[in-house]
């Protein structure tokens, strides 16, 4: 699991399925994790991970059999998604959308 020097907030539940994942982002100083909402409760499923490019990081919503959880990853977006992308392999599905507005409630959305 990620360093507690380089966590966010006091927040620090991870899903199953997410941890292999975040043992490959702690032998990298340079990234910062920041652990989101926990969704339960969703129907059986494949584990899928989302990448969305932010100014400054990325954000990466990793879908587990049952459950659904958002990290914000901070550092080198591009690098950052490079690594995630290598380490997933073929046990999950990933998909890739490169966000680089804000809308004026906050929130990113998609550049077509």
């Amino acid at each position: 699991m990620a360093s507690m020097h380089r966590r966010r907030g006091k927040h620090t539940t991870v899903i199953e399925g997410l941890e292999p994942l975040l043992r490959i982002l702690d032998r990298h100083p340079e990234i910062e994790v920041a652990f989101g909402r926990i969704t339960t409760g969703l129907p059986t499923g494949h584990h899928i991970l989302k990448i969305h490019q932010l100014s400054g990081g990325v954000e990466a919503v990793f879908r587990g059999t049952r459950t659904k959880q958002i990290l914000h990853l901070y550092g080198n977006g591009e690098t950052i998604e490079k690594l995630l992308l290598e380490q997933a392999g073929e046990k999950m599905i990933v998909k890739t959308a490169k966000t680089t507005s804000t809308q004026p409630n906050g929130k990113h959305f998609p550049v077509i």
